[in-house]
């Protein structure tokens, strides 16, 4: 994890409760290392976690797959079917946080 993601990572268990419970950080592959990964277990926690990083600026996409054989559009979220979270980009500005000894 770089510097940057390392201080986002810290904003972000901060700002959002449920770290470890309600949502994670996915450790990555040698080939995706600058990008950081996050799975919401919670619809809830999904939105905070998005209002957190747009508040940073920080580029992301979102995406939900389902494996449920049935043909409903249900949404169920859990450890199974998480929403995960793929951080594109994350301003240097963010850094400053870290220099406030936040």
């Amino acid at each position: 994890m770089n510097e940057n993601q390392a201080v986002l990572a810290h904003l972000l268990k901060i700002g959002v409760n449920g770290f470890n419970s309600f949502w994670s950080i996915v450790d990555n592959s040698d080939e995706e290392a600058h990008f950081m990964h996050l799975l919401a277990y919670r619809v809830t926690t999904a939105f905070d976690l998005l209002n957190q990083l747009g508040g940073l600026g920080v580029v992301f996409d979102v995406s939900y797959v389902s494996t449920s054989k049935s043909g409903a559009a249900s949404l169920l979220i859990s450890k199974d079917e998480p929403i995960e979270i793929e951080i594109r980009a994350i301003p240097d500005s963010v850094i400053q946080f870290d220099r406030l000894g936040l």
